[in-house]
């Protein structure tokens, strides 16, 4: 479903797990957890799943397990409308689809 609905491909370790992950620099990340924050999609922060928490690149983990499939298809279309097709943060003043 993420692979249908998100502009961007993810990666995941295990096809059966219950979490993907999306890869980002650090700093869009933390943005772009704070703007689903604010549209009611609730985010693990990027830093609290990094070992290093300088690291410059992290990401944000989606749970995929644990939602309902309405539920997750919603959040997924609003996180895909933060997104770019190569993975980048789209501006605050550019319209989401």
């Amino acid at each position: 479903m993420t692979t249908e609905i998100l502009p961007v491909e993810v990666q995941s370790g295990d096809i059966t797990g219950f979490h993907v992950w999306l890869p980002m620099p650090t700093n869009d990340a933390d943005r772009l957890t704070q703007r689903l924050a604010a549209m009611g999609v609730i985010m693990m922060w990027p830093k609290a799943a990094l070992v290093d928490p300088e690291t410059l690149n992290s990401g944000i983990r989606i749970s995929i397990g644990s939602p309902t499939t309405e539920n997750l298809q919603q959040a997924l279309s609003i996180i895909g409308g933060f997104v770019t097709a190569d993975g980048q943060l789209k501006p605050m003043d550019e319209p989401r689809v």
